[in-house]
């Protein structure tokens, strides 16, 4: 398969083999549809969540918000993140 790259993606291309991250143009793209795919996965778990929660929420099942359960959900989100960011590195 052939590509044609936009004179912008080429550059970017061309930058992250002269950083040295990666041996070929090719090493290059597919690290980033590996990445897209990665990027979709996690919008479609995340829009599955909220679905979750619309439901949870016209089922009237929900708990009051308190600074206490806030950090709670903060600190979890962000062990989240960390970690999806960790798996993709």
């Amino acid at each position: 398969m052939k590509v044609e790259l936009s004179d912008q993606a080429e550059e970017l291309v061309k930058q992250q083999l002269v950083g040295g991250q990666y041996d070929s143009a090719d090493e290059v793209i597919e690290e980033a549809l590996r990445r897209l795919g990665d990027d979709a996965e996690y919008w479609a778990e995340v829009g599955r969540m909220v679905e979750d929660g619309r439901q949870s929420l016209a089922a009237g099942r929900f708990t009051k918000l308190t600074p206490d359960l806030a950090d709670r959900i903060k600190s979890e989100a962000r062990a989240r993140r960390d970690s999806t960011q960790s798996q993709s590195a």
